[in-house]
Order: structure tokens, then C-alpha cells, then sequence
């Protein structure tokens, strides 16, 4: 099967997926459109690194797979980005801070290394607020630059997590993770049109959802979190079940989430909400 650019841009993540597996999209293809995609939007300066050798030997690695074991991925191919305050040993973890600029980590975040287990391939790292301390994701530091907001670039992304929620609004990943303290993957998500997830930290230690001692650069260990952004929720509920080992969650309807958060525009088809509704 051929495909377009476009219909390469417009695959959310639960979509890309299901394509891979089957082998009706080649992922090496798929991965080296956004690629092209991240080059030619990188005046959003939704990277802080882009790794373009690595995604693609990552994603070749998928399609040489024999179908049953590309089937048995639960992300096969799935081009993500990683917030730059997430350890990475692949990538440097600056924190979007000329401080640790360069900086490479010794071990990965556990809910990263969940989502590369499940077939994911990591394109570069996101940018993001300085130390991930404010909601504008305006960084001055000479490696990172201010995140543009993809719908006006004059406008910011909000932040902490501003390069995911960019890199994700613009159709450069179909998916990725940011962090969240207190706002900071719902506020971009918000500012952008797509979706963000804070899981519950609840007493901050071996209630969390996510298990990531060490694995981000802190603000609070105890509220620090990582969370999936995606453009839809069905696309949080799939990052969410690889990084917990949970089983499928209950389905909801448009209705209970209008009844809850009315649209104030758009309409809702094919698991895409136009709203901020899903930034919860």
C-alpha cells in the first residue's frame, strides 16, 4: 500500500499502530516523513534533539520483523518524542537547561523503557520550560530557544511540557511523554488542542501509578510525574496500559465527557475531541 505525506501526518497513534502490525505501513517510511516533518518545522524549536539515525535503525529493526512478532508489539513503530527532562541513555537529558547541556544519564526512565520494549521509537527529545519551572515554555537557553505554538507561532505552547504538546499539534509524532507537577502536561495540552494525562502520584511514593524514582529531573519527588500526551484520548489509554501493565480500561462515551466538559467548538468523531475537554 502507498501512502501520502498527509496520510502519514493525519495517523493518530492507535491508528499508526494497528497499520504497522499489519503490515499495510512500513515504519521506516512512516518515521522518516516526520523526520522531514521535524526539519521543516523546526522554527516551532519543539526539539531540544532529534535523533534521526536512531529512529530510523529503530524502525527498520520493526519492519524486519517477522508479522507474528511485530503483531505481538503492543506500539510497533511508533514515533514518540521524550521530554528532555526524562533520563534517556540514548539522548542527553539537558532539562532544557545550558547547565546540563549534554548531559547523558546512566539508566532510562522505566516508563520510557516500557514504551521502547512495546516497539516504540523515540525521535529526539522535546523542549521544554527551563527545569520544567513555568507554564510558558519560553527558554531562553541558547541549545533550546522558546517553543512556538504550531496554530501561532507568535503564541506559546504553555509549558512545562511545550515541546511534546508542540511537536504533537504540528504532526510531527502522533504521541510522546512530557512531565507533570502541577500543570504541565494538561496546560500545554490545553493551549494546543491536544490531550494531556498527569497520572496520580497519590502518596507520592508506592502508590504512584508511574514507577520513576530518579528518572526526571526534580522539581518535587514526591508530585513530579511523567504523563503521555497524544491527540487523543484513546492514544493516552494505550501509552497509559504499556507503562502499567494494565489491562484495557472501560470505555466512555462523548456523552459523559460533553456532560462533563461541554465543547465550546468543533464536533467529536473517531475518538478526536477539538477541545481542551481532553486535558484532564
Amino acid at each position: 500500500m502507498t501512502w501520502t505525506v498527509d496520510e502519514h501526518l493525519a495517523l493518530t497513534a492507535t491508528e499508526a499502530v494497528a497499520a504497522i502490525q499489519s503490515g499495510r505501513l512500513n515504519a521506516a517510511d512512516y518515521v522518516a516523513t516526520l523526520l522531514a516533518r521535524a526539519a521543516a518545522l523546526s522554527s516551532l524549536n519543539a526539539f531540544t534533539k532529534l535523533d534521526l539515525d536512531g529512529a530510523l535503525a529503530a524502525a527498520r529493526r520493526i519492519d524486519a520483523l517477522t508479522p507474528a512478532a511485530r503483531a505481538q508489539l503492543p506500539l510497533a513503530g511508533l514515533p514518540i518524542v521524550v521530554k528532555d527532562n526524562i533520563n534517556t541513555v540514548s539522548l542527553p537529558t539537558s532539562g532544557g537547561t545550558p547547565a546540563l547541556e549534554g548531559f547523558v544519564t546512566k539508566t532510562t526512565a522505566p516508563s520510557v523503557q516500557r514504551l521502547v520494549d512495546a516497539g516504540a521509537v523515540i525521535i529526539g527529545k522535546s523542549n521544554m520550560h527551563e527545569l520544567a519551572f513555568g507554564i510558558t515554555s519560553t527558554n531562553l537557553a541558547t541549545h533550546a530557544d522558546p517553543v512556538r505554538n504550531p496554530y501561532d507561532p507568535s503564541l506559546i505552547p504553555g509549558g512545562s511540557s511545550g515541546g511534546t504538546a508542540a511537536a504533537i499539534a504540528a504532526r510531527i509524532v502522533p504521541a510522546g511523554l512530557g512531565t507533570n507537577t502541577g500543570g504541565s502536561t494538561r496546560i500545554p495540552a490545553a493551549l494546543t488542542g491536544t490531550a494531556g494525562f498527569r497520572p496520580s502520584v497519590s502518596n507520592g511514593g508506592a502508590e504512584r501509578r508511574y514507577h520513576d524514582p530518579d528518572a526526571v529531573v526534580p522539581i518535587s519527588h514526591t508530585r513530579d510525574t511523567v504523563g503521555p500526551m497524544a491527540r487523543t484520548v484513546a492514544d493516552l489509554a494505550l501509552l497509559d496500559r504499556v507503562i502499567t501493565g494494565a489491562g484495557d480500561l472501560p470505555q466512555v462515551s462523548y456523552a459523559v465527557c460533553e456532560s462533563a466538559c461541554p465543547r465550546r467548538s468543533g464536533k467529536a468523531s473517531n475518538n478526536r475531541l477539538t477541545t481542551s475537554c481532553v486535558a484532564f
